[in-house]
């Protein structure tokens, strides 16, 4: 994987002056955030080769896809898993309409993802046995865990209206890691972003960008994401049914824990700081907040679960331990059965304080090592 060094932001005309904001409201401008500080405002490294993102399968898989001991099929989507005496003895697969089976001599490496990996391990019979058995799918192994303590790192975003698009240029836009106390850890992130987001309606549920339940005026502006980034609430991924087609029943668990959103608010003041300082004071007409007040704490809090979306950072669901509720161990071998293991975010205990994408690829290259 390729990571190029960001260009300096200070030219940028929108992100310079968010630079220039943050330090005006106390951040420590940092010029690697990934360097012996993490605490401050940083441009942001992004896997980009050639001005292109970079995605897994272009680092790992495309330069080796001619190897005779690789074959990649796709279209295909996975039923279950082959379980014989607690092993696994392969995969069951439809592509193009035909179900397809694939013996496995030596193990199977799941990397469904948070979602998918423990829906494909319950849907072979691993997983809460009570859960199981009302789904209608014969229990082979009751592993409590799976599928439980489901995390997503919340993510929302107050806007801010300008008189014309944000001229914003750079690839590389600004983060900033900073605490939500002066005795917690690194655990609040704040983005710039040169769109106006949305904001959902006040009665809706919890919908992707996009849908009617949010409001979307068109207006020019800027915003300022925050992201709370140890949150303590809990969901978790069980089936609906036990047919491999039927989607998983998702309950992301945002804001059980009442912590969670306290902390957020804390995140929307720290925003509302940087967006109208006198640094972006040339680029502000005013608050967008959809008409949504920003005075009291009830005001936050109410605008906070409004605006909330999932960062798409979700892991924990096949975690990693020893306890009850862990679900692999230290070489990522499902605890109980033989023959499997699972490699991407669901192994994780925890979120780390930082989007996932590179610490899942640590994760693989770890798994790799592991494995040979």
């Amino acid at each position: 994987m390729v990571i190029e060094p960001p260009t300096p932001l200070s030219g940028d005309a929108f992100y310079g002056p968010f630079l220039a904001a943050a330090e005006e409201v106390g951040h420590k401008s940092l010029v690697d955030g990934n360097g012996a500080e993490s605490e401050g405002v940083t441009p942001t490294e992004i896997n980009l080769v050639r001005g292109k993102r970079q995605s897994a399968a272009d680092a790992y898989l495309r330069p080796v896809q001619q190897r005779p001991n690789l074959t990649v099929r796709t279209g295909a989507t996975v039923q279950r898993l082959l379980m014989e005496d607690r092993r696994c003895a392969g995969v069951e697969y439809v592509v193009d309409g035909r179900s397809v089976r694939a013996g496995a001599d030596r193990e199977v490496v799941l990397c469904a993802g948070a979602v998918g990996s423990p829906r494909i391990l319950q849907l072979s019979g691993i997983g809460p046995a009570d859960h199981l058995r009302e789904a209608g799918v014969e229990a082979v192994h009751d592993l409590p865990g799976v599928g439980g303590n489901l995390q997503d790192h919340t993510y929302a975003h107050v806007g801010f209206a300008t008189s014309a698009p944000v001229p914003a240029t750079s690839p590389y836009p600004p983060h900033i890691l900073t605490r939500t106390s002066a005795t917690a850890e690194l655990d609040l992130q704040l983005v710039a972003v040169p769109l106006l987001l949305p904001v959902r309606d006040a009665a809706a549920k919890l919908e992707p960008w996009g849908s009617d339940s949010w409001t979307i005026s068109g207006a020019n502006g800027y915003s300022i994401a925050f992201s709370f980034m140890r949150p303590e609430s809990r969901g978790s991924v069980r089936l609906a049914d036990p047919n491999p087609a039927t989607a998983p029943l998702i309950d992301l668990g945002l804001y059980t824990e009442s912590g969670d959103l306290d902390h957020m608010v804390t995140g929307l003041r720290a925003a509302l700081a940087i967006g109208r300082a006198d640094s972006l004071s040339s680029l502000r007409l005013g608050e967008e907040a959809f008409g949504h007040p920003l005075e009291t704490a009830s005001d936050m809090r109410d605008y906070v679960k409004r605006a909330t979306v999932s960062y798409f950072h979700l892991a924990g669901t096949c975690a990693m331990g020893t306890g009850s509720q862990a679900v692999v161990d230290s070489n990522l071998k499902v605890r109980g059965v033989r023959g499997i293991r699972v490699v991407d975010a669901s192994v994780m205990p925890s979120l780390p304080s930082a989007n996932t994408n590179a610490t899942v690829l640590a994760i693989a290259e770890r798994a790799a090592e592991l494995i040979l």
